[in-house]
């Protein structure tokens, strides 16, 4: 009976690693996704923009979004569309550190705005702000 305890006890043990595991790479992707969420420019939308979309243009802002995965490069944007975040982030364990960026000169200011020229298109912190809300999404999968 012990035995068979211990056992039930390291099973379970392991279905919930695995299951945090899921959760935070799903959500990893999910955020990196929601944050390269595209839009035509303002100048092809008739001067109009949607908060927490990436505008693009030339695609220079949206290609030039690169993700590593404990700082080694592991996906970079092209083709006015952002790396394949599925892929990209495959290596991605429990403990290790991902970044997913924009290094376009003018991501911040696109980001934030530029005082008196246009306001902010907040493409990263619409993403990151609903980070729990994600990841009590993709946790609800594993509700018993």
């Amino acid at each position: 009976m012990t035995q068979t305890f211990a056992a039930d006890v390291r099973r379970m043990t392991e279905k919930a690693k695995a299951n945090m595991e899921f959760v935070f790479k799903a959500s990893v992707q999910d955020v990196s996704e929601i944050m390269t969420r595209r839009q035509a420019s303002v100048t092809d939308t008739g001067g109009t923009f949607q908060v927490g979309l990436v505008p693009v243009d030339t695609g220079e802002l949206i290609n030039s979004v690169e993700v590593s995965v404990n700082g080694a490069i592991t996906g970079q944007g092209a083709n006015k569309a952002p790396p394949d975040f599925v892929a990209s982030l495959g290596t991605l364990r429990l403990g290790d550190v991902a970044e997913i960026v924009f290094t376009a000169e003018h991501a911040r200011p696109m980001e934030y705005g530029a005082t008196g020229k246009f306001e902010g298109r907040f493409f990263v912190r619409h993403a990151v702000q609903n980070w729990g809300v994600i990841v009590d999404q993709n946790a609800r999968l594993f509700e018993d």
